[in-house]
């Protein structure tokens, strides 16, 4: 029970970009612990359900709050209200799922993206996701503040320099990850 109060604060707060791979059925808590990570790969055909109203009880591990960020007030209403099951194409359109590939292929998807990912710069991808996750928790002034403080603290990092020095010479950049 504690693992499971706690597992959609620890993914939220996770400094890196976090990847989910569905295939099959995601149903109940098959959906909603996804739904702090920041991206989730479905394979074609697979289902998703949120059934906890017909259980009589509430989706957990903050989905109400999460569902409605992530897909709209309308389509997390649908979801959550109704049960009824949804395909990966139709959990795409909403914004639950981030990419359909075929078949057998999430995992594989899942890694793709996640090697892709691994290219860019660590600090810069940690900055983008605390700017992002800033347009949720706070006002749109602070908000804009804050995302200049970070932008100014990504400008100052060895990456960026390292950028800019490929980009002049045509070749490909070095990251160092500093």
């Amino acid at each position: 029970e504690d693992f499971l109060r706690k597992w959609p604060l620890e993914m939220l707060s996770f400094p890196k970009p976090v990847i989910g791979a569905l295939h099959g059925a995601a149903v109940g808590v098959g959906v909603t612990m996804t739904l702090p990570f920041d991206f989730r790969v479905a394979a074609e055909g697979a289902r998703f359900a949120l059934p906890f109203v017909k259980l009589g009880i509430l989706p957990g591990l903050g989905s109400t709050h999460l569902l409605p960020r992530l897909i709209g007030a309308a389509n997390a209403s649908d979801l959550v209200l109704t049960a009824r099951v949804i395909l990966a194409d139709e959990a795409a359109s909403m914004g639950l799922v981030n990419r359909v590939v075929a078949k057998g292929q999430a995992l594989e998807g899942a890694r793709e993206l996640a090697e892709r990912l691994a290219g860019l710069p660590n600090r810069a991808l940690q900055l983008c996701k605390q700017a992002t996750d800033l347009s949720f928790d706070t006002d749109e002034t602070d908000a804009v503040k804050q995302t200049l403080a970070l932008s100014d603290e990504a400008f100052q990092t060895q990456d960026v320099a390292e950028r800019v020095r490929a980009f002049f010479a045509k070749e490909k950049p070095k990251f160092r990850h500093q």
